[in-house]
């Protein structure tokens, strides 16, 4: 399905570039062209991809492994031309490691050497990008009312995780692991990436200015200059297959801005694509004529001075756990997609978790035995239940995507877990916990801020504003959870009484005002069970408690502190300097004239219309199972009859009884027998064990919540089940 969306915005983006435009006058600006400039631009796009391949030859080497020229050309025009046919970077990867692999790189240095030449192109792009478009437009703005004002909450939202994250997890140790590994010649060796990086994009910008010029002589080199620089940031964001369709509709509209016509800017843009892959594909020819027998060389057997693959297998999972906590609406022309931040990464992981295990011959090992068969079980009744319904009432794209394609998303998070305790046991563990939390309590003291400006009349735009925080979860009540396995994962990754206390009163706090009543009940769940196996520290609770509850008061004594504040602010002034002007009352007025909602109206608003939705969902849920008690009624039928008879979707707003209606109750058993089992071995085993202890909170409050929402697919909870899973006491590993 990502790669049919890169196709998609492919193809939607080239229509859209050749709607307007008129086949003659395209064909005449081609011919216009002198054939000098197509040597010159094929020649300048060869000059970009030679300095790519030693681009690529550097960073390899500044990771440990050494590669020919010859080897660094194959794997840069390879991995470019199954990137053009192929998912871009999906397609680059894969060639790239069936490449290098048989030059002594591992997949996860392929990985890392991908990334880091990937991130300082892109920096490099980005500056070019944002000094073209304010030379061409002369300013850069943002409309707030077109989905500026969600952008600046995402950028501003996204560097409070990162900090919180960093704060309680992966700062000390990424910082001690800089120093110990990247040496005095780091800058040295950035810099001269960067440089090349920057000597890459001259070549592409020199090639687009040649095309133009020669097209339209009397626009001025730097305009010309300026534009593609925009073009080519479009071109490089990874949406499309090798930049095309995002490339040739920037350059109508960029080009356009500096008088070029839409069949001139056409061609410009489809002459440096196509010279591009022709430059790429001389070289692949070029390679494969050579006939270069593949060898491993001395340095790349040896170890690297940087151990490529344990740093893979940490840095993945904690920067899934941060990125997890963003599901984002991406808005097309006609609907949204729904995109989770961490997907991606955690595909990656898995592959990489699949590919070690596959060396090793091993199967996932599980502090549940025969897990394995467990997971297998439900994915077959899944299937299946996929299968029946297909056959009963056709294919859905809910059951297939969201349900089906999704389970399988799930179990790269599960993975991605897995991956960070094999690399770390117990401090990978303890890790992404704490990088997972820090992340949510961040984003919990963001919304709270948001909500207190609100409350002192700033004007916030009205597309950010929620009654009922859910920062980037889309869904108060799916951020209810995420707060509660983060308050799991504090409770047992950190030890200070202080940290823990301060880190679970925000967020109790942050539960608070979700308004999500399920959250309430999860939370008081999560601590009774923490209480009974003395995970949690009575005076820490009580602690954690005060804290939140001073937090609700001050929410509700703001603007009359506010009002206090200014009086005296103004009372001091005007006893200060003797002045006897009146107070200026203008912040005072509005103040008080501040519409009356109270952190209390938080819980019930939005109330009325759920219950109705729920109420509707759970009575047709049990009607679907009386009728289908033994396998339900097939993957996606309650949707598909709920729409159908009311024009409006609809899920079962209970993940018990959803399986009931659409697996039965074989379906119940199957997903039901893993969880049941794992609460009653964490049970009987033996105290002082930080995953058991995660286990035994975080699954009766999930499993609490779970009984009135859809909350099965949450992707932070498979995440963090499996690093919990995954983390052996010594008893079971040999």
């Amino acid at each position: 399905m990502r790669h049919a969306a890169a196709i998609g915005v492919t193809v939607v983006a080239l229509a859209l570039a050749f709607a307007f435009v008129d086949v003659r006058a395209l064909a005449d600006a081609a011919a216009r062209l002198p054939v000098s400039t197509l040597a010159w631009v094929v020649l300048l796009m060869l000059g970009g991809a030679l300095l790519a391949s030693v681009r690529l030859a550097c960073i390899a080497a500044d990771l440990g492994y050494r590669m020919r020229a010859v080897d660094a050309i194959a794997a840069l025009s390879l991995g470019q031309l199954a990137g053009a046919i192929f998912f871009q970077l999906v397609g680059q990867l894969i060639a790239r490691s069936a490449l290098l692999a048989r030059r002594g790189v591992p997949v996860a240095g392929t990985v890392a050497v991908t990334g880091y030449e990937r991130l300082l192109a892109l920096a490099v792009a980005l500056v070019l990008g944002v000094a073209g478009g304010w030379f061409i437009f002369g300013r850069i703005t943002l409309d707030i009312q077109a989905g500026g004002a969600f952008f600046l909450r995402f950028v501003a939202g996204a560097i409070c995780a990162a900090i919180g994250s960093a704060a309680l997890g992966w700062w000390r140790p990424a910082l001690a692991f800089v120093r110990e590994n990247m040496g005095r010649g780091a800058a040295w060796r950035i810099g001269r990436s960067l440089a090349l990086s920057l000597a890459i994009q001259a070549c592409t910008m020199a090639a687009y200015v040649a095309a133009a010029a020669a097209l339209s002589p009397d626009t001025s080199l730097e305009r010309i200059a300026a534009a593609s620089a925009v073009v080519m940031l479009a071109a490089s964001v990874p949406i499309s297959l090798a930049g095309w369709g995002v490339r040739e509709l920037g350059a109508v509209y960029v080009l356009g801005a500096i008088g070029f016509g839409r069949e001139t800017a056409l061609v410009v843009a489809v002459l440096v694509g196509a010279a591009g892959l022709l430059a790429v594909a001389i070289l692949a020819a070029a390679v494969a004529l050579a006939r270069v027998r593949p060898h491993v060389q001395a340095g790349a057997a040896a170890a690297p001075p940087i151990d490529i693959v344990p740093l893979i297998g940490w840095a993945l999972p904690v920067l899934a756990a941060v990125a997890v906590l963003f599901q984002v609406h991406v808005p097309l022309a006609a609907s949204r997609i729904n995109v989770n931040l961490a997907d991606p990464l955690v595909l990656i992981a898995a592959c990489l978790l699949m590919i070690e295990l596959a060396k090793a011959r091993q199967f996932p090992a599980w502090r549940l035995s025969r897990l394995n068969l467990h997971l297998v079980a439900m994915t077959a009744v899944l299937v299946l239940a996929f299968v029946h319904g297909w056959l009963d009432f056709g294919l859905t794209s809910w059951a297939l995507t969201n349900r089906l394609i999704g389970w399988f998303i799930l179990m790269a998070y599960v993975a991605t877990g897995a991956l960070a305790v094999r690399h770390g046991a117990k401090d990978g563990l303890t890790m992404l916990m704490r990088s997972f939390a820090g992340a949510a309590i961040a984003l919990a003291l963001f919304e709270i801020a948001l909500f207190a400006a609100f409350r002192v009349r700033i004007p916030i735009p009205p597309e950010i504003m929620s009654y009922r925080i859910e920062a980037f979860a889309q869904n108060s009540n799916a951020f209810a959870v995420q707060l509660i396995l983060a308050a799991a994962a504090i409770l047992v990754g950190v030890d200070r009484a202080r940290t823990q206390t301060l880190a679970f009163g925000v967020i109790l706090a942050g539960i608070w005002f979700t308004g999500s009543k399920a959250g309430f009940v999860g939370v008081a769940v999560m601590a009774a069970a923490g209480l009974l196996i003395g995970a949690i520290k009575p005076a820490r609770l009580a602690g954690a408690v005060a804290i939140a509850a001073a937090a609700y008061a001050a929410m509700d004594w703001l603007p009359d502190i506010v009002i206090a504040a200014v009086n005296a602010a103004q009372s001091a002034w005007s006893d200060l300097f003797s002045s006897g002007a009146a107070h200026d009352t203008t912040i005072v007025d509005n103040l008080k004239t501040l519409p009356y909602f109270p952190p209390s109206g938080v819980a019930g608003s939005g109330a009325e219309s759920s219950q109705e939705w729920r109420l509707a969902s759970l009575e047709g849920g049990f009607a679907m199972f009386r009728a289908h008690p033994v396998f339900g009624a097939g993957l996606g039928a309650f949707i598909e009859d709920y729409m159908r008879r009311h024009g409006a979707p609809l899920v079962i707003h209970s993940t018990p009884l959803w399986l009931l209606a659409e697996m039965g109750i074989v379906g119940l058993i199957i997903f039901a027998a893993p969880f049941v089992r794992v609460v009653i071995d964490e049970y009987r085993a033996s105290p002082g064990d930080p995953a058991r202890a995660f286990l035994l909170m975080a699954l009766p409050a999930f499993a609490a919540i779970a009984t009135v929402h859809d909350m099965l697919y949450q992707r932070s909870f498979w995440l963090l089940m499996g690093a919990a899973l995954a983390c052996r006491p010594a008893s079971k590993t040999r």
